[in-house]
């Protein structure tokens, strides 16, 4: 009887922990659904006089604003793509950079937002034209800026205030894109003082500390651009205050000196 009255015991036991595990699971499964159902309703959607946009001041923050809802309005805010939102306003605004875009629920978002700042200047029919990193040309004048980088020999069609330089040959502005990007990836864009290329085949960069650096063939720029910082410290570290540096082929650096 004793063994009798354990085994039931135990039966009993068994049944209770089933249940209370289907039951928790039940429980959790409810609670999972409700979430999700919560999560998606209209209570987290992006509404439009839920943006905000700070920043620049000397921009219409309604044209901003109006480009982002676009993107934005009646979208959850856990759904927002905000790579998608950024490249609206820019596309919509291209004297701006969006600098961040901060979500706060439930369903708020701030797009903070900076004037682009020219980077580079060009000539083209006897006047001289700034232009954004992004290469979108801000503004246009009958002076040179020492302060911007020069580029020579970059043949582009009619430039446009307010819309991205194009060049003539699409090669061209293949290699010069190529050429602004690893400039800025390696943080050297600042360092060039011109950029010459009106050789095909042979491009030159001129530093703002003095060195001519040879580059030759638009191609491999990465391998190229990614050692000049080294190769630049290198030289003045030596004493050297001029000269020139060849980087034409990838991983060798040969360095001449201006007599002196």
């Amino acid at each position: 009887m004793a063994t009798e009255r354990y085994i039931k015991s135990t039966g009993r036991r068994g049944f209770r922990i089933k249940y209370k595990g289907r039951l928790i699971a039940f429980l959790v499964l409810l609670t999972v659904i409700a979430a999700a159902v919560f999560l998606s309703s209209s209570y987290f959607d992006v509404k439009e006089d839920s943006v905000v946009v700070t920043g620049d001041e000397r921009y219409h923050f309604d044209d901003i604003k109006n480009a982002a809802t676009k993107e934005l309005f009646n979208v959850s805010i856990f759904r927002l793509d905000e790579a998608a939102v950024a490249r609206r306003i820019e596309e919509d605004n291209p004297y701006i950079e969006v600098k961040d875009i901060v979500r706060r629920l439930p369903n708020k978002v701030e797009i903070v937002v900076k004037e682009r700042e020219p980077v580079f200047q060009f000539e083209h029919g006897g006047l001289f034209y700034d232009a954004a990193e992004n290469c979108v040309i801000m503004s246009e004048g009958r002076s040179q800026d020492p302060s911007l980088m020069q580029i020579a020999g970059f043949e582009i069609e009619q430039p446009v205030r307010g819309q991205l330089l194009s060049a003539v040959n699409a090669a061209q502005q293949r290699d010069f894109d190529e050429l602004m990007a690893n400039l800025k990836k390696y943080g050297f864009m600042q360092q060039i003082k011109t950029v010459d290329m009106t050789q095909e085949t042979n491009l030159i960069l001129q530093t703002r500390s003095g060195f001519r650096v040879i580059v030759g063939l638009p191609t491999q720029l990465e391998g190229k651009i990614s050692c000049l910082q080294a190769a630049v410290d290198s030289v003045i570290n030596d004493g050297n205050t001029s000269g020139t540096l060849d980087i034409s082929v990838v991983g060798n650096i040969y360095f001449t000196p201006d007599d002196k």
